[in-house]
């Protein structure tokens, strides 16, 4: 009797358990659409990337930009705006199905000297995410031998192909091999938001090196900030946490490129969503 008894417990639970993963698929759509964030840092033409140290990490070529959004154009993919992903995720409006979105970290000119006429040329848009502190009032005449950030007379750029957005406004860096949000308390990573928010009118962020914890999550979502972008090589999907939006870094390598778009490798699963739920609880973090 007592073996009958446990054996249709056994049975309950794994019915409940399979009942319970099938609503998890359901609610999250991780078997849905997910769309690729691609993200870039810096660009060079040919000649400047020869003597740029760590280019395969950091750089991308003029040339190889665009053989990558050739690419995309010729497959009939569709750039969008991090506005219209917001949209998407808040299930107000639809996307293509073969969408990406675009974005660009640091603040550096080459996004305006070398992306923007590559853009246009296919109609695709980005988002450049700045740090705010490093911007002086005009942007520098062109060097692709330093590292040249926009001014704030790119903030009146009206063609809508490059949106600016905050990489904070002085938290990317490290002291004694420590991330500034790793040193810093709740209020100091408030107050930098602010400014940047303030600076750039910004509504999106992208974390510097990545990095996020419990301060700089509550100070996102105190100061309006509505969607917050991290590494992961990942796809994103709708309703992935609005503060943890994954991506998925590039560079000069044609065939991984294509991979992103080809293949189910960067898909996120079950698993992915467990353990990302497991790391916001440990971390005392809230979704959305």
């Amino acid at each position: 009797m007592k073996k009958k008894i446990l054996f249709s417990f056994i049975i309950a639970l794994v019915i409940a358990l399979v009942i319970f993963i099938i609503l998890c698929i359901v609610r999250y759509d991780l078997f849905g659409q997910q769309v690729p964030v691609i993200a870039y840092h810096h660009f060079l033409n040919n000649e400047e990337i020869k003597n740029y140290k760590n280019a395969s990490n950091y750089v991308v070529s003029e040339e190889n930009f665009d053989k990558q959004m050739k690419y995309l154009f010729d497959e009939g993919y569709k750039s969008i705006t991090i506005d219209e992903l917001l949209c998407w995720k808040n299930g107000k409006c639809k996307i293509p199905k073969k969408s990406f979105v675009i974005v660009i970290d640091d603040g550096l000119a080459s996004a305006f000297e070398y992306a923007e006429p590559i853009l246009k040329k296919y109609n695709f848009t980005a988002t450049l995410f700045t740090v705010s502190s490093r911007m002086e009032e005009t942007t520098p005449e062109w060097n692709g031998s330093v590292l040249n950030y926009i001014g704030k007379d790119k903030l009146l750029n009206n063609n809508k192909i490059i949106d600016i957005q905050s990489h904070s406004h002085n938290l990317h860096y490290k002291e004694n091999n420590k991330k500034a949000i790793e040193i810093k308390n709740y209020k100091e990573i408030s107050d930098d938001l602010k400014t940047s928010k303030k600076i750039l009118n910004a509504k999106y962020l992208a974390y510097p090196f990545n990095s996020f914890n419990y301060n700089i999550l509550k100070a996102l979502k105190n100061n309006g900030y509505l969607l917050a972008f991290k590494g992961g090589s990942k796809k994103t999907y709708k309703n992935e946490n609005n503060y943890l939006i994954s991506r998925i870094f590039v560079n000069n390598d044609m065939e991984y490129f294509k991979s992103i778009f080809t293949t189910k490798k960067f898909n996120q699963s079950l698993k992915d969503k467990i353990i990302q739920d497991l790391m916001l609880i440990k971390k005392k973090i809230v979704k959305k």
